[in-house]
């Protein structure tokens, strides 16, 4: 049954579950209105604007919060990257650990998959329709104590990014799940979580002469690859596999010189895989 729907002998209702603190102010736990129809495209239409409703009076309620116009849009920005980038860094170590998919057919499913998801996230942009990510927006503002009018602009364009963001995730996993890491060509990168980098040398090591650094981990493993390839040592599947995890582990210690990694940073790096 669809969100906010439940179906008797005399028609749909619309179903909502009061939240607790709001109870002993609305008097009931659950707020049920008949929408006096057996067509279900009809009642989930109605049960949603319903639902935008009832929830901007629950925000009146409490009293508001932290309103929208209280965050710019680099901190909008910032929430969805967050959410991105934990998608991927969960994604990855899902790779790493051999956990996902590895035989072709259903990889191969997992990327027609993959693909439908992507078609429905762009039609939901160009018809305006933000319901499917709601729970999800939802979720992320209630983590961070943000109260917004879900009739309101701002939570609506909340939303909106927030399927953009979803696009990119589709996209990545779908390049990723063939050894592909670039992000050439990749739609709405503002999402995209910016890679650690090493910290620059202190100014009175600067032209003075110190140590040159070596070559950094992402050159070493794109010099590794060519090799082995060219030698035929690497299959495309060991390739994928080995990118995979140099990925992961830029991504959680950074880019940074070969010498410098030592059991400090190794130390720091395990408890990110294995947590």
């Amino acid at each position: 049954m669809g969100a906010f729907l439940v179906y008797q002998p005399s028609g749909f209702c619309f179903r909502l579950t009061v939240p607790r603190d709001l109870r002993a102010v609305v008097g009931v736990r659950e707020i049920r209105y008949s929408l006096h129809t057996h067509q279900r495209q009809e009642a989930s239409r109605t049960a949603r604007k319903l639902a935008r409703k009832v929830q901007a009076l629950f925000f009146r309620l409490r009293g508001g919060g932290k309103g929208m116009s209280e965050l710019s849009g680099k901190e909008i920005r910032d929430l969805i990257t967050g959410w991105v980038n934990r998608v991927l860094q969960l994604a990855e170590r899902r790779r790493v650990m051999g956990e996902g998919p590895t035989d072709m057919k259903t990889l191969n499913l997992l990327r027609r998959v993959r693909e439908r998801a992507k078609a429905e996230y762009l039609q939901s942009l160009i018809c305006q329709d933000y319901t499917h990510v709601t729970p999800l927006v939802d979720d992320l503002l209630e983590k961070e104590g943000i109260g917004l009018d879900k009739e309101g602009f701002f939570y609506r364009s909340f939303c909106r990014e927030m399927v953009k963001a979803k696009v990119l995730v589709v996209e990545i996993g779908l390049r990723q799940s063939n050894g592909d890491y670039s992000t050439t060509g990749l739609p709405f990168t503002e999402f995209l979580p910016k890679p650690k980098e090493s910290a620059p040398l202190p100014q009175h090591q600067q032209n003075s002469g110190a140590e040159p650094q070596g070559e950094v981990i992402s050159q070493v493993v794109e010099r590794l690859a060519a090799e082995k390839t060219k030698t035929g040592e690497w299959t495309a599947k060991t390739e994928a596999d080995y990118r995979a995890a140099f990925h992961l582990f830029i991504q959680v210690v950074g880019d940074i010189p070969v010498k410098k990694i030592d059991r400090k940073t190794m130390a720091g790096y395990k408890p990110q895989v294995s947590g």
